[in-house]
C-alpha cells in the first residue's frame, strides 16, 4: 500500500520540490495552506490554530510527516510572527499527531544549521555547541526542545540543513537576488560583505536526502544536511559572470551587514553518510546554471515576441 505523507509548508520553496521528489517515488502526498487551494491534495489549515491542525491530521491520516512550515528568513518582519510560525505551529502539530487515531510512523522536523551560530570548529558536527546569534536560530532551538518533550510519544527526528537554494527560491534571499539581477541584465547590484563562507547546496539534493532519511527513520537523532563544501559570495559572482557573459558592478551597502552575521557555516556529514550511505550534492555551478536558465526562460515565456 502506498504511504501517505503530510508536508506542512507544501506550497513553499522546499515543499514544492519535496512533493515532486516524493510523488516520483510513489508516495501519496498531501499538504496544507492557510488559504483555500485549487489542488485537492492541499487542505486549508492554519497551523497557528490547534483545532485546525487536529482536523488536518485526522483528515489526511498520514503515515509520514515532514514539517517544513515556518519562517525561513533570518530577518522576519516581526519577532512575534517568527516565534509563532517556527515554534507554536510545531507544538500544535506534535500535539495533533499524538492525539491522532492513526499512529504516525515517522516525523521529520526541519530545524536549521544556524542553531550553531559562529562555531569555532572548522567542521560542525551534531555535537558542536549550540550558539544562537539571532531570534531565528533561537526559534529553531525552541522547536528542537519541543521535540524533546514529545519524543516518547511521537517518532521524531530533526534535520539541520545548511544553506541551499534553487529554482523557485524567493529573491528575498541572497543567491536568488544575485541571479535575478543577472537574468534581468542589471548593471549594478548592492550587496554587503562578499567573503562570508556558506554551503550553497541544491534544493533537489536536500529533498532527496530527506526522502532517504524517512526510509531510515532515525528517531531521536538530529542530523546535519550538508556537503562539507563552502563558497563565498565572490565565488557566486564569478560563476554567474561567466554564465551571463558580463561582469556586474557591485556597490557595497552597509545596510546588508549585520553585527551578528555568522561568518562561516560548514558542516560535517559523517553521521548523515552513516545513516543513508553515500550522499550526492550538485556542484554550485550546476545550481546557478539551473536558476539562471530558468529565469531567462521565464522572461522569454512572458515576452514571446
Amino acid at each position: 500500500m502506498q504511504q501517505r505523507v503530510l508536508i506542512t509548508g507544501i506550497t513553499g520553496f522546499t515543499g514544492r520540490h519535496m512533493r515532486v521528489c516524493l510523488e516520483s517515488a510513489g508516495y501519496v502526498v498531501f499538504g496544507n495552506s492557510r488559504s483555500v487551494h485549487a489542488d485537492s491534495q492541499i487542505i486549508q489549515a492554519d497551523l497557528c490554530d490547534l483545532e485546525a491542525t487536529r482536523t488536518l491530521v485526522e483528515t489526511i491520516a498520514p503515515d509520514l510527516v515532514i514539517h517544513m512550515a515556518g519562517e525561513s528568513h533570518v530577518m522576519c518582519e516581526t519577532i512575534a510572527d517568527l516565534y509563532l510560525k517556527n515554534t507554536v505551529t510545531s507544538r500544535h502539530l506534535l500535539q495533533a499527531l499524538y492525539e491522532s487515531k492513526k499512529s504516525v510512523q515517522s516525523v521529520l522536523m526541519v530545524s536549521s544549521a544556524y542553531v550553531y551560530g559562529n562555531a569555532t570548529s572548522p567542521l560542525i558536527t551534531e555535537d558542536s555547541p549550540i550558539r544562537p546569534v539571532n531570534d531565528y536560530s533561537v526559534s529553531k532551538i525552541a522547536m528542537e526542545q519541543l521535540c524533546g518533550l514529545w519524543q516518547d510519544k511521537v517518532p521524531i527526528f530533526v534535520v539541520r540543513p545548511f544553506n541551499y537554494t534553487g529554482v523557485g527560491h524567493s529573491d528575498r534571499f541572497l543567491i536568488p537576488k544575485i541571479v535575478h539581477h543577472y537574468v534581468h541584465r542589471k548593471k549594478k547590484i548592492s550587496l554587503g560583505r562578499l567573503d562570508f563562507l556558506r554551503e550553497l547546496n541544491n534544493v533537489r539534493s536536500v529533498v532527496a536526502i530527506y526522502r532517504k532519511l524517512l526510509q531510515v527513520n532515525p528517531v531521536g537523532r538530529a542530523i546535519n544536511i550538508c556537503s562539507e563544501r563552502c563558497k563565498s559570495i565572490n565565488d557566486v559572482i564569478a560563476i554567474t559572470n561567466d554564465l551571463a557573459g558580463y561582469e556586474i558592478t557591485i556597490d557595497f551597502d552597509p545596510r546588508f551587514v549585520r553585527d551578528n552575521d555568522v561568518k562561516t557555516l560548514r558542516g560535517s556529514n559523517a553521521l548523515l553518510k552513516e545513516l543513508v550511505g553515500p550522499v550526492t550534492f550538485r556542484p554550485l555551478e550546476d545550481t546557478l546554471r539551473w536558476m539562471y536558465e530558468a529565469g531567462c526562460e521565464a522572461i522569454k515565456s512572458n515576452n514571446p515576441d
